[in-house]
């Protein structure tokens, strides 16, 4: 996310704790080694982006003053808390599933293609000195 020196302290302490979260997130991710099970490898793939999504909601809850940004970030808290809940619930039951190697590859090249798109987008997303107007930007 590009930084713009005439942006305000509150946007800039958005935006530091937007790419903290956003870095950590990457991390969770990428680093998730490739198991038997697909669908167990998914699953911790994508409990980090859903976490995320979670802080990212609760940053700009702390500092946006508009109240339709307030709704969507509360509902996504909400979606993405049973979200996680129930991936956790069928973990178990994913991780007794196995696929051969080619089918492992193969999932793994496509997940490295969407995830490195989804990451330069999200790191790239424009920003202004307003912090709702960086929100919705952001979706």
């Amino acid at each position: 996310m590009d930084r713009n020196p005439k942006l305000s302290n509150v946007t800039q302490a958005y935006l530091n704790e937007f790419c903290k979260i956003l870095q950590t997130m990457i991390r969770r991710m990428t680093s998730v080694p490739l198991l038997c099970s697909i669908s167990d490898t998914f699953i911790r793939q994508m409990i980090p982006h859903h976490l995320a999504a979670i802080e990212m909601s609760r940053n700009i809850l702390r500092y946006t003053t508009n109240l339709e940004l307030q709704s969507i970030a509360t509902n996504i808290i909400s979606a993405q808390t049973k979200s996680i809940s129930n991936m956790q619930a069928i973990q178990c039951k994913c991780r007794m599933l196995t696929n051969t190697d080619f089918e492992r590859s193969q999932y793994m090249k496509r997940f490295e293609k969407i995830a490195q798109t989804m990451f330069a987008e999200m790191g790239s997303a424009a920003v202004t000195n307003g912090v709702n107007a960086n929100i919705a930007l952001s979706i």
